[in-house]
């Protein structure tokens, strides 16, 4: 990795004249503004227009006794056919004619926007095209605090500059930032048990309403603002209705299957997937990591002879689809395990892919898929020219068990006596190339010295097209240009965070006292050296960096906020905040009650109050005798936080013989207890041999300020350093 840290000196001296001392700068969230105007007018007409129980259907789902659990805000009477919600990052859940994406991680391991974006297009255009109005996706849950985490193959990285929107909403589906909680909030479990169709939300919602504890005004701002966003995607137009049943590929089936009711057509098999493949497969390529290659051991040159060990370079016995939602580990693996997974509508595996390139060189392959054939493994790599071994961990959500993972990793090691593995193909093959396809780091200290182990590459959880994009990197048909979106340490107790394999009670408690110093970030404050670093990857050509530049932009008003607060303050005012005039909700309880015209389907969760039920009083909403106004500033912060204030820029030449990308990465050293090192800036781009190339970097106010928490404001931290 080359980055570009600032000179301290040079940036502290210029940012001393521009950002006047003690400034602070508070972000509201305000909605219904600029672009999203005509949007909230729209939902709030719409919302206005229902009664209690109909917006109280709008914000909860229905439960499991549906063949979409994820469905909601079904309002027959104004002609609203609801929303439809789905999983998953890596595709359509419980469907078919869908594809299977590559995971989020591999997302991040290409470190390029273009990518990102292309592959999150698609996703959510695949989607859209199956009637899906939400996509839970991208998932932001997975933090990446303890690299053991089930679900962080699921989300994009540890650092959060690298976590941002990708794209999905562009294609018209509500993009939802999925995973903030294990259990979802809306969702109560009695005894321990999740999923029996009981909800916060529900007749419960309707209750509070009732008996006071939530306002109704409350419950009308909820409404609108999931309704605003289906106005501004212009799914209110022309949108695709709901065409699959999740998890039930039958074209026949109830509609209602707990009930056995409305026997219908649930699948109508609609083929989603367009041209999506080759996005998949150039995301797969660009997202492989080389973390080493001696004598130049890859890019393959037609070898005479090729050996491929290991289980994970062959197909699982069970098919790619044999185990619910992905929920074991036989044959290569491209996707990990849980309600972020979805179904393969093929799988190119690494050995099939592998042979479809022999054919063409004239290369005889030979293979051993079982880890544990010792005998015949030695016997086969002891011919060989290249010995590919393929490694792998997996992981995943904590309702399936895995090996005895119960979605996070029990530890950091490649399973089914990986390490092994590698030293004994090593130990009988001078030219041992390893090929990991795991959810996050393993610990490679065993064998990542051995001479004889000459290449390693990281590939993630590449898809349905593994093979076919891994291939294009090990022949030199794609130069390898990911970088690593985490750090890989030399042993387990280098993160100096773990998971919680045991709940410390009833209601386990994470305290999260590292605060900001989680993968890289702590690396840095504790001064270990990791294996390989944050933003690591290798190419088959080389690079090098110079003209490094750091320029003030003339900003007009340096004077900071002659037109806006620069600490907001919080206007009182007496008035109760309303969202529809002139409304009232109708305390008789038995107005709310089960109606006698519909029958209870188990597992609905239904808006009514339970019939001959009683109206149970609750505590008040929080209030006071005055409100506070919503501020004017504007989302994200005051407007000066995104004046532009320096631009850094550098020349990267290509000095080998092969065009090749690069990815410049710029950090900045903010001192005041901050990270030793934060990412600001990555930027990817292709250079041919013996060609430059100009990278630059626009750093905003709000790049070197810090969030002060007992202020609530953001805070520049002046001579940084």
């Amino acid at each position: 990795m080359i980055s570009l840290i600032l000179p301290t000196i040079l940036l502290a001296s210029l940012i001393t004249a521009q950002y006047p001392e003690g400034t602070r700068y508070t972000p509201l969230i305000s909605p219904g503004r600029g672009n999203w105007s005509q949007a909230y007018e729209s939902a709030r007409e719409f919302v206005c227009n229902l009664t209690l129980t109909e917006k109280v259907n709008l914000t909860t789902q229905t439960g499991t006794g549906a063949t979409n659990s994820y469905q909601l805000g079904i309002i027959p009477r104004v002609g609203f056919r609801g929303l439809a919600l789905d999983d998953s990052p890596t595709g359509v859940r419980g469907t078919d004619y869908s594809s299977a994406f590559t995971a989020p991680l591999n997302m991040a391991m290409t470190w390029d926007r273009d990518l990102i974006y292309a592959q999150a297009f698609a996703n959510g255009a695949e989607h859209r095209d199956k009637g899906v109005n939400i996509a839970y996706s991208p998932v932001v849950g997975p933090l990446g605090r303890a690299p053991e985490g089930g679900r962080n193959w699921e989300g994009y990285s540890p650092d959060p500059f690298v976590v941002s929107d990708d794209g999905s909403q562009h294609s018209g589906v509500l993009s939802s930032l999925a995973g903030m909680d294990m259990t979802i909030l809306g969702e109560t479990s009695p005894n321990g048990i999740e999923g029996l169709g009981i909800s916060f939300w529900g007749p419960n919602l309707t209750q509070s309403v009732l008996n006071g504890s939530v306002p109704e005004w409350r419950l009308d701002d909820m409404a609108t603002r999931i309704m605003a966003a289906y106005y501004y995607l212009g799914q209110d137009e022309d949108f695709p209705e709901l065409n699959f049943a999740q998890g039930d590929l039958s074209t026949y089936g109830y509609l209602y299957p707990h009930a056995m009711e409305d026997f219908t057509q649930i699948n109508q098999h609609v083929d989603v997937r367009d041209h999506h493949a080759e996005v998949i497969r150039r995301v797969g390529a660009n997202s492989i990591v080389m973390l080493k290659n001696t004598g130049q051991a890859l890019p393959l040159k037609s070898p005479k002879q090729l050996a491929v060990i290991g289980e994970g370079a062959g197909p699982s016995p069970f098919g790619p689809n044999g185990c619910p939602d992905r929920g074991c580990d036989n044959g290569t693996l491209a996707m990990g395990w849980g309600s972020g997974s979805t179904n393969f509508p093929y799988l190119v595996d690494p050995l099939s892919a592998i042979q479809q390139r022999a054919l063409e060189d004239g290369t005889v392959v030979q293979y051993v898929l079982d880890n544990y054939d010792t005998s015949l493994i030695d016997s086969v790599v002891s011919q060989a020219e290249a010995c590919l071994v393929f490694v792998n961990a997996d992981s995943g959500e904590g309702y399936i068990e895995v090996d005895g993972n119960y979605g996070d990793r029990n530890n950091l090691t490649a399973w089914m006596r990986g390490d092994d593995l590698i030293n004994e193909v090593a130990g009988n093959c001078s030219n041992t190339i390893v090929v990991a396809h795991t959810p996050g780091p393993i610990l490679m200290e065993p064998w990542i010295e051995n001479p004889n182990v000459t290449a390693v590459l990281m590939a993630g959880l590449p898809g349905q097209e593994s093979g076919n994009s891994l291939v294009d990197v090990l022949y030199g048909t794609v130069n390898p240009s990911g970088k690593l979106p985490w750090t890989i340490g030399k042993k387990r107790e280098d993160y100096g965070t773990d998971v919680m394999y045991i709940p410390d009670g009833p209601e386990p408690n994470l305290n999260f006292t590292e605060g900001l110093f989680i993968d890289y970030r702590h690396f840095d404050q504790a001064g270990i050296e990791p294996r390989f670093e944050f933003g690591f990857g290798m190419s088959y050509t080389t690079f090098s960096y110079s003209s490094l530049r750091v320029a003030a932009v003339d900003v007009s008003d340096t004077s900071v906020g002659n037109d806006e607060p620069t600490h907001t303050k919080h206007h009182q005012t007496t008035v109760r905040p309303t969202v529809c005039p002139h409304r009232t909700a109708q305390l008789n309880a038995s107005a709310y009650t089960f109606p006698s015209t519909i029958s209870s389907i188990s597992d609905y969760i239904y808006p009514y109050l339970p019939r001959n039920g009683t109206l149970t009083t609750g505590p008040a909403y929080p209030s006071a005798s005055v409100y506070a106004e919503r501020s004017e500033t504007p989302a994200g912060g005051a407007s000066v936080l995104w004046d532009d204030i320096f631009v850094v820029s550098a020349t990267i030449s290509n000095t080998g013989k092969t065009a090749g990308q690069e990815v410049a990465q710029l950090y900045l050293s903010l001192g005041h207890g901050e990270p030793v090192r934060q990412l600001r800036g990555f930027n990817k781009t292709c250079i041919e041999a013996g060609q430059d190339a100009e990278v630059s970097f626009t750093l905003k106010r709000r790049d070197l300020s810090i969030w002060d928490s007992p202020s609530q404001a953001w805070v520049d931290v002046r001579g940084l350093g």
